[in-house]
C-alpha cells in the first residue's frame, strides 16, 4: 500500500503532466457482478470500495492510458454484536481513460514516473465520477437502493514530504505509436476477453 508521503510525492511529480494532459476518451472495459442474496429490508446496508489505478505509457508516445480497477462490495450489516455481515453483491469493473499530451515547444518529454504518478492521482480522480454513476446504475438494476459512493480521497502527509525526486537521466525518444492505435489495442484486448460493454 502506498504511504501518504509516497502519494504526496506522486502528486508533486504529476504536476507537470497535469499542465499538458487532456482527456480524450473514457471507456468501460469490463464488468461482472452477482446478486448473492436479496436484502430483507430489516438490516442496514453497508459498502466498501477498492480502487487500483494503473497507467499504460511508452517513452516517446504523446498519449497514455489510465485504467482503474474497482471492486465494490455491498453487505447487510448485523443488528447485534454477535452477527456477521452478509454479502449482498460484489461488483467488479474497469474504466480506462485515454489522455493526449500536448507538450509545449521545447518542453522536456515526460518520464514514465511522471505519467505513472499522474495516473495515481489526477488520473484516478478524473475517472471516479464515471465509477460513481456506474455503481449507482448497477445497484438500481439489481433491485437495491441506489448507491451514491462517497468522495474519493487520497491520504495526505506533510508538505515537507511532497518533494519531486531529481531526474538525472533524460528519457530516450522512441518510435511513437498513435493514440488511435493505442485505443484499438485496448479495445481489441477487452473484446478478446469477452468484456466489452454491450
Amino acid at each position: 500500500m502506498t504511504t501518504p508521503a509516497g502519494l504526496d510525492q506522486a502528486r508533486a511529480l504529476a504536476a507537470r503532466i497535469a499542465g499538458f494532459a487532456e482527456i480524450a476518451d473514457v471507456r468501460l472495459l469490463s464488468s461482472s457482478f452477482d446478486l448473492t442474496r436479496f436484502p430483507d429490508g430489516e438490516h442496514r446496508l453497508s459498502w466498501s470500495l477498492e480502487v487500483q489505478p494503473k497507467t499504460d505509457f511508452e517513452l516517446g508516445d504523446e498519449h497514455f492510458v489510465v485504467q482503474c480497477d474497482y471492486t465494490l462490495t455491498v453487505e447487510e450489516a448485523p443488528n447485534g454484536d454477535d452477527e456477521t455481515n452478509e454479502l449482498v453483491t460484489e461488483i467488479s469493473f474497469q474504466f480506462a481513460a485515454l489522455y493526449v499530451l500536448d507538450m509545449a515547444d521545447g518542453a522536456e518529454p515526460p518520464s514514465a514516473d511522471e505519467v505513472a504518478a499522474y495516473g495515481q492521482s489526477s488520473g484516478a480522480f478524473a475517472l471516479y465520477p464515471y465509477a460513481r454513476a456506474y455503481a449507482q446504475d448497477v445497484t438500481v438494476r439489481l433491485g437495491l437502493p441506489p448507491l451514491t459512493l462517497g468522495v474519493y480521497r487520497i491520504p495526505i502527509g506533510s508538505p515537507e514530504e511532497a518533494v519531486v525526486p531529481k531526474r538525472t537521466v533524460p528519457p530516450k525518444r522512441v518510435a511513437k505509436k498513435s493514440a488511435t492505435q493505442k485505443v484499438a489495442v485496448k479495445t481489441a484486448s477487452a473484446k478478446s476477453k469477452g468484456t466489452s460493454p454491450k
